[in-house]
């Protein structure tokens, strides 16, 4: 099985209030395969790294990626997709998520600065939790 198909199946059941207006067809798949294909060496690199090391130059890298799936998955399907693929770089985002944040889902293409706050905001967390731990040890 690849990764599109893979990705594919889990999005059908995780993410299916996007697909219950809209078809499932082999278009749908080539665009989920071209999306992988398109950004496999970026995926990689950020598969390999914590949100605690995003850095500012990610941002617009991750909001032009993010984007880009956004187009194709819609916006709760693009951050599953990504935290699928890169789970402890990418934060879940969905839209209980996004309400409770502030962060209010828009229309289509229109979600990357958003998640890119949601993102600065839990590495913020994330980072919080890391010393709080830390500092407990030394204790």
């Amino acid at each position: 099985m690849s990764i599109a198909e893979a990705l594919a199946v889990l999005l059908q059941t995780w993410n299916k209030m996007f697909y219950q207006y809209r078809r499932f067809d082999s278009q749908h798949f080539a665009d989920i395969e071209r999306l992988i294909s398109d950004y496999y060496s970026m995926l990689l690199t950020f598969r390999q790294r914590s949100i605690e090391a995003f850095s500012q130059e990610d941002g617009s890298r991750v909001a032009h990626l993010f984007k880009s799936f956004e187009e194709v998955l819609g916006p709760v399907g693009a951050a599953k997709c990504l935290h699928l693929l890169a789970p402890r770089f990418f934060p879940l985002w969905d839209r209980a998520i996004a309400d409770a944040y502030g962060l209010s889902l828009r229309q289509k293409g229109k979600n990357a600065d958003g998640y890119c706050c949601l993102w600065e905001s839990c590495k913020g967390r994330s980072r919080a939790l890391v010393e709080s731990r830390l500092l407990g040890e030394i204790h």
